[in-house]
C-alpha cells in the first residue's frame, strides 16, 4: 500500500490543485493520486500540465488537466462552466509567482503580480467552485478549500542564510501569504446557514520545507506553524 493511501484516504473525491506543475504542486498531485482523488491537475502551461497529468497516469493515479491561469477570471468561469454538474470535493490553492531577492532589489510590480495570484487568484476561485463545492456537499456531507501559506508569512527569513541578497526569500512572498492568511481567518468567521446538509471547511497550512507532504504536523521542525482550522465549517 502507497505511504498516501496509509495516511488517508480519498477514493472517489475530485481535487483541483492550482499551480500543480510546480515542485510543490507535483508532489500533492502525487500524494493525492496515491490516496485515491482524481486530481484536476492546473498549470497556465499545457504542456506542462499534460506531462504530469501523463505521469500520473502512468504511475497508476487517476488525473486529467485543468488547463487555466489562475489570474485569468474569464479562463476560470470557462473552465467550471463545463464542469457545472460535477461536485469538487477538494479545492487547494498552491499557486504562487515570484522571484527572490531583498527589498533593495524588489520591484512594486512583483508585489502586484505576487498577490494577484497568491490572494485574489484565490477568493476568485472560491467563489467560482461554489457550486462544485455544494454539489460535494450534497453528495459526500462535506467539501474542502485548503489555502497554502508560509512560515514567512508570521515571521522574517533569516538573511544571513542565504548566499546574497539576489538570492534571500523576497518581502513581497511573506506579504502575499499572510494577506492569504488574513482571507482565510477572515472566510472562517462567516457562518452561512442554508437549507442543505453538510459543511465546506476552509482551512490554511504552513510548514518548513524541510518538511513532507502529507504528515506534515508530526515532522514539522516548526509546529506552531501548522495550522488547521475546524471551526466554524461554512454551513451550506
Amino acid at each position: 500500500m502507497s505511504r498516501g493511501i496509509e495516511a488517508f484516504s480519498l477514493r472517489g473525491k475530485s481535487v483541483l490543485v492550482t499551480g500543480a506543475s510546480g515542485h510543490l504542486g507535483s508532489a500533492i498531485s502525487r500524494v493525492l493520486g496515491e490516496a485515491g482523488a482524481h486530481v484536476l491537475v492546473n498549470s497556465r502551461s499545457a504542456a506542462r500540465g499534460i506531462e504530469l497529468t501523463k505521469w500520473l497516469r502512468d504511475i497508476g493515479c487517476s488525473a486529467e488537466p485543468a488547463v487555466f491561469d489562475v489570474t485569468d477570471h474569464a479562463a476560470v468561469a470557462t473552465y467550471f462552466s463545463a464542469r457545472k454538474d460535477k461536485p469538487l470535493d477538494v479545492l487547494i490553492n498552491n499557486a504562487y509567482l515570484g522571484g527572490a531577492g531583498n527589498i533593495e532589489l524588489a520591484e512594486a510590480e512583483s508585489y502586484a503580480g505576487s498577490y494577484e495570484v497568491t490572494v485574489l487568484a484565490a477568493h476568485n476561485l472560491v467563489k467560482v467552485v461554489l457550486p462544485g463545492l455544494r454539489l460535494a456537499v450534497e453528495k459526500n456531507g462535506y467539501a474542502s478549500v485548503i489555502n497554502l501559506a508560509s512560515m514567512y508569512a508570521l515571521v522574517s527569513p533569516d538573511q544571513r542564510i542565504y548566499d546574497g541578497p539576489g538570492v534571500v526569500n523576497p518581502p513581497f512572498y511573506g506579504a502575499a501569504k499572510a494577506a492569504l492568511l488574513q482571507w482565510t481567518r477572515f472566510r472562517l468567521g462567516l457562518s452561512l446557514p442554508r437549507r442543505s446538509r453538510g459543511a465546506i471547511r476552509i482551512s490554511f497550512k504552513s510548514w518548513s520545507k524541510r518538511s513532507r507532504w502529507p504528515v506534515l504536523a508530526s515532522r514539522m521542525r516548526w509546529p506552531a506553524l501548522f495550522f488547521f482550522s475546524p471551526l466554524p465549517p461554512l454551513r451550506l
